[in-house]
C-alpha cells in the first residue's frame, strides 16, 4: 500500500530491483486490503472506481483489472 493524492494506492515492491510498481492507475478511488489469488497470478482487493467499494482483481502479469462483485451497498475485504 502506498498514499498518492491522499488516497491509498495497491502496489508492489520487486525486492531485487528495490522498485515499487502501482497496481492500478486509478487516479481518485481508495483501494484496500489487498490479498494475492490462491495461484499467485492476481491480487485481490475492495476500492471504490465507480463511487460503492466493491471487490476487484487484478492481473499482476498484464494490469488487467477484473470486477468481481457489483453490489449496490459495500463489499470489502475478499479475503
Amino acid at each position: 500500500m502506498k498514499w498518492k493524492n491522499g488516497r491509498e494506492k495497491i502496489c508492489l515492491y520487486d525486492r531485487a530491483t528495490k522498485k515499487v510498481r502501482a497496481l492500478t492507475t486509478f487516479n481518485l478511488s481508495l483501494e484496500a486490503n489487498p490479498v494475492f489469488s490462491p495461484d499467485g497470478e492476481y491480487v485481490l482487493f475492495d476500492a471504490d472506481f465507480q463511487g460503492v467499494p466493491n471487490i476487484y482483481a487484478v492481473s499482476i502479469k498484464t494490469g488487467k483489472v477484473y470486477k468481481v462483485t457489483n453490489v449496490l451497498g459495500i463489499a470489502m475485504m475478499p479475503e
